[in-house]
């Protein structure tokens, strides 16, 4: 009779406990950033032609860090296998956001083609590492500086 009570209380603070763990890990997910970005897409769909949701998705992409996971550090073939698609994936994302902004900051500076901020932030997107591209941001810090 005991170890039935006993039976019947492990399992109720198993599934609570296991309730309590799985409702974490899905809020886990939704951060800052998913309410911003989905708040902000959602405002251009209402209105394409808004200048400051534009400017502010695209900066918001330009300045979003990837986080780097730690990987196991067992040696089986699988692992040695998936060591290189694991160390390009931040590369992948980082350049994958880096186009999101230039994406949004283009149609900012569409909008708005006076607004040297837009300028600005563009032409330091271009001229990151990753993107690389020289001619597009000598040519957006120009116009930045002209119009400031």
């Amino acid at each position: 009779m005991l170890g039935n009570i006993s039976l019947r209380w492990f399992l109720l603070v198993f599934s609570l406990v296991t309730v309590f763990c799985s409702s974490c890990y899905l809020t886990r997910s939704k951060d800052q950033w998913s309410y911003t970005k989905q708040d902000l897409e959602r405002q251009i769909l209402k209105n394409p032609n808004d200048y400051d949701a534009n400017y502010k998705l695209g900066i918001a992409y330009a300045t979003r860090k990837v986080t780097i996971l730690p990987s196991s550090t067992s040696t089986s073939t699988i692992d040695r296998c998936c060591l290189v698609l694991r160390l390009s994936s931040p590369y992948n994302w980082k350049k994958f956001f880096f186009r999101k902004a230039i994406l949004y900051l283009k149609e900012a500076t569409r909008i708005k083609p006076e607004s040297a901020a837009a300028h600005l932030a563009l032409g330091k997107v271009f001229g990151n590492k990753i993107i690389n591209d020289g001619f597009g941001a000598i040519r957006h810090t120009v116009i930045s500086k002209k119009l400031f």
